[in-house]
């Protein structure tokens, strides 16, 4: 059991130096005090936290010592989360004695001699600054195998790095794995080629699913019609879970209405919960944040199909006039649930894409019946930097695919360029692009009522231009040259 030490002789005891990166191992959290205590070489260290910070017990904490007086200061390094902030912690006090403690050995920056010339070095970024970046070397013994040697530190400044393209540079951040190669060791500095390596299984795992997701794949309007047909069945069926009722309930009474949309509250609120984003609010959870989960598109999908998942399984002989409508529930719920997960790959950040994409289906109520209007969402991206462009050359597009009561199907782009709003409407109907045509004055007198600069409109007979151009799937799934 980890022995208690004083916090305030320990950087003496555990001579600690600023920059030194230890391991220290997280025994309990206290989120009402906010103190962390984490073992170091056998002994108890209670540290003070910052709110939001709560890591879980048994964690492996990389801590970087960043100044001893007159408090010391350990900054978190989160080698295995890229997008994780820096976290400073600060020594909380322990009554107990002071210990002697010896710490075990650490990595120090390896010399750049030691690396022979044109090996191909794995390793792992620790920390990226102005002034350049620490890597920590995966060295690997004769027989492959991760050698059980302290992985030494290495530090290189920018002009030290080559980079086989210029988006490279924006994947690099604390946790990502990378190939180092000398390319040129004659003079003072060595110079580098550096690559951000994927991981293997991403790729496949994506491929993979497509495949499986792609022929089962349906819009969810389909799954909503058909529970608001059968819930009164549902609710009157004694040998239907009230957990299952209560659910179906659940999601149809949190449908926007059409109404909700056209407002910008209502509208941010039901592309949050689509189900788009639910891998981010989970992410946000492991760092403190409180995102909105409960209503969430995915989320409930998830239960549903679990719920529905339990009661098919077996079917007692009094379920039997029930159990055709579960079984089609829930194929029709997976099915929903792979649609969605789709539009998640598709909305991927491509490394080589000059945009981002967000492709979504929203369903909602319009009177008594589920509608949905399909919606793609594109950003530009700014090349140099790999940022999005910032708000003064901001470009960015929304494509709308929905079939309004008593009219065909709309396809709908709305652009921003230089400043100007661009509307373009598309339509297989003569007499819906008709009836658009004849109500573009009054769209310009809304966007302007509204303080914005009406660019072009027009309405086209035909197929738009996002239709004939569907959005791609992330990667191939056919050898072309096979």
């Amino acid at each position: 059991m980890a022995t208690p030490v004083l916090a305030g002789d320990i950087a003496q005891r555990f001579n600690l130096k600023v920059e030194q990166i230890i391991a220290a191992k997280v025994i309990e959290t206290r989120i009402a005090l906010q103190t962390v205590a984490v073992e170091l070489a056998g002994h108890t260290v209670q540290l003070k936290t910052p709110p939001g910070f709560r890591p879980l017990s048994g964690d492996t904490l990389q801590l970087q010592v960043q100044q001893l007086q007159p408090t010391l200061e350990f900054r978190v390094l989160p080698p295995n989360t890229a997008s994780a902030p820096a976290v400073t912690l600060t020594l909380a006090v322990a009554g107990a004695k002071p210990a002697s403690i010896t710490l075990p050995s650490v990595p120090t920056p390896t010399s750049q001699a030691q690396i022979p010339p044109n090996a191909r070095l794995p390793a792992q970024v620790v920390e990226v600054s102005s002034r350049g970046i620490t890597l920590q070397l995966l060295a690997t013994s004769e027989g492959g195998q991760r050698s059980a040697a302290a992985p030494p530190l290495l530090t290189l400044d920018s002009r030290q790095l080559q980079w086989p393209d210029h988006l490279a540079a924006k994947a690099l951040k604390p946790g990502a794995a990378v190939e180092l190669q000398p390319i040129d060791t004659a003079g003072g500095k060595a110079q580098f080629s550096i690559r951000v390596v994927e991981p293997a299984s991403t790729h496949h795992d994506i491929i993979d699913a497509l495949k499986t997701l792609l022929p089962i794949q349906d819009t969810p309007k389909t799954l909503l019609h058909h529970i608001s047909l059968v819930l009164p069945q549902m609710t009157q069926a004694p040998n239907v879970a009230e957990t299952l009722t209560f659910l179906a309930r659940s999601i149809l009474q949190t449908l926007p209405q059409a109404t909700d949309l056209t407002h910008p509250q209502g509208l941010q609120t039901a592309i949050r919960d689509s189900g788009l984003f639910m891998e981010s609010k989970l992410a946000a959870l492991l760092h403190g944040g409180l995102p909105m989960l409960h209503d969430d598109v995915k989320v409930k999908l998830c239960k549903l199909e679990q719920l529905l998942l339990t009661q098919t399984m077996n079917p007692s002989p009094a379920q039997s006039a029930t159990q055709d409508l579960l079984n089609e529930l829930l194929h029709e719920t997976r099915a929903a649930l792979a649609g969605l997960v789709l539009d998640q790959l598709n909305s991927l950040p491509k490394d080589d894409a000059s945009r981002q994409v967000w492709t979504l289906e929203l369903p909602f109520w319009r009177g008594g019946e589920v509608d949905s209007v399909h919606i793609e969402i594109e950003i530009e991206i700014e090349r140099e930097t790999g940022e999005r462009a910032d708000a003064a050359g901001k470009r960015w597009a929304v494509n709308l695919t929905l079939t309004p009561p008593s009219l065909a199907t709309i396809h709908c782009t709305i652009s921003c360029y230089d400043g100007s709003i661009n509307t373009r409407f598309w339509s297989q109907s003569a007499d819906t692009v008709s009836r658009i045509d004849r109500h573009l004055d009054h769209l310009k007198q809304q966007f302007e009522a509204q303080g914005l600069k009406a660019g072009f409109m027009d309405a086209h007979q035909g197929q738009s231009t996002s239709a004939q151009n569907p959005l791609k799937p992330p990667f191939k799934l056919l050898n072309e040259k096979a």
